[in-house]
C-alpha cells in the first residue's frame, strides 16, 4: 500500500479502485493466517490475541459473513499486518486455524499452513507477463502497452489444447 501511494497520480487513479474493489486480500482472516507463520514474534503475538479474542465472541452455530464492504483499508499502512483498521474491521478467527488450541497460539510459536494455494493460474501467467514486459521496456505506457499486446494476441490465436489438435 506504500508502493502503491508512491505511484504516478496517474497510475494511482487506476490503482486504488482496484483494491478498494478488491480488498478480500485484505480480509482480517487473511491478514491474521499470514501473521501466524511471520517471523516477527510481536506480529505474531498480535495475531494470536486477535484470534483468541475472536473465539471468545464467536456465536457456536452463526455464519460468518466474509463482507468486502466491511473492510476498513488504512492507506498509511507500513506493514501488511496495519493494512487495515482493526478498530473497524469484524474479526472472526480463521476456520483454518480451529485445530490450534489457544494454549498452542499463547505460545507465539511460527504456525505454518502448507495447504493454502498461493497463487491462481491466472495470476501466475500475469505475473510472467508483467516480469517480461518490465525486463524489455523501460516507461509505463511501453510496458503497459506490451502487456496488453500479449493478451490480445493470446484472444486472437487459435488455442492448442491437446496432441489432438495437431492432426
Amino acid at each position: 500500500m506504500k508502493q502503491c501511494m508512491q505511484l504516478e497520480e496517474c497510475d494511482c487513479k487506476i490503482v486504488i479502485p482496484v483494491l478498494q474493489n478488491n480488498k478480500y486480500f485484505a480480509h482480517p482472516e487473511n491478514i491474521i493466517i499470514a501473521a501466524v507463520a511471520d517471523d516477527d514474534i510481536n506480529v505474531r503475538r498480535q495475531a494470536s490475541d486477535k484470534i483468541i479474542e475472536a473465539r471468545s465472541k464467536q456465536v457456536l452455530g452463526s455464519v460468518r459473513c466474509f463482507d468486502k464492504d466491511k473492510i476498513h483499508m488504512n492507506w498509511s499502512a507500513t506493514s501488511y499486518f496495519e493494512m487495515i483498521d482493526w478498530g473497524k474491521s469484524d474479526i472472526t478467527a480463521p476456520p483454518i486455524l480451529s485445530h490450534i488450541s489457544d494454549d498452542e497460539l499463547r505460545k507465539n510459536n511460527p504456525i505454518v499452513i502448507e495447504q493454502i494455494p498461493r497463487h491462481s493460474q491466472a495470476v501466475k501467467r500475469a505475473i510472467k507477463d508483467i516480469t517480461a514486459a518490465s525486463s524489455m521496456a523501460y516507461s509505463h505506457k511501453s510496458r503497459h502497452g506490451m502487456t496488453l499486446q500479449t493478451k490480445k494476441s493470446r484472444t486472437e490465436l487459435p488455442r492448442v489444447d491437446s496432441k489432438a489438435d495437431f492432426n
